[in-house]
């Protein structure tokens, strides 16, 4: 859902190698999915052996190429802590937000937790924790949006 989101909201997207292989959406891979592959040239001014196991990644571009400007983990148990490591992982310089995205209330009350320690407190703007059914209602939200503005003949505005 949420690599067809970044697409629906005029990102290229990214996932890392291992949920290309082994996650599916719809019955497809998705792999086909993302519009990034992990050797693209144009993430050659990126730090990606750093970022290569982000679960998503929605990228804009500028003169230097892609960058990320949202990343997502998707935790399915208790692993709150190690999502939020890996998001760490993404250079400051990029300004992206950072996302867990999590079951239920357990998962909320150790982001929250989390937010309050170091090394996540000084960081803590840039995080956000939304549950799996927030996602579900963005996706939603976003593929009916999308029908309309086909229906209508409204194509996207590029990002800058």
């Amino acid at each position: 859902m949420l690599l067809q989101l970044g697409a629906l909201c005029g990102y290229e997207t990214f996932t890392n190698s291992t949920d290309k292989v082994i996650r599916r959406f719809q019955g497809e891979p998705i792999s086909k999915l993302a519009t990034v592959r992990n050797d693209a040239d144009d993430l050659l001014a990126l730090p990606l052996e750093k970022m290569r196991n982000t679960d998503v990644m929605w990228m804009a571009e500028d003169s230097e190429g892609l960058y990320p400007k949202y990343a997502f983990e998707v935790e399915h148990s208790t692993k709150v802590k190690s999502g939020l490591l890996r998001l760490l992982r993404i250079p400051d310089r990029f300004r992206a937000e950072l996302y867990v995205i999590g079951p239920d209330d357990e998962e909320a009350e150790l982001f929250a937790r989390y937010m309050r320690e170091s090394p996540f407190r000084q960081h803590a703007s840039r995080f956000h924790f939304f549950r799996y059914a927030d996602v579900k209602t963005f996706y939603e939200s976003g593929l009916g949006f999308d029908k309309c503005r086909c229906e209508w003949g409204i194509t996207l505005a590029s990002h800058s």
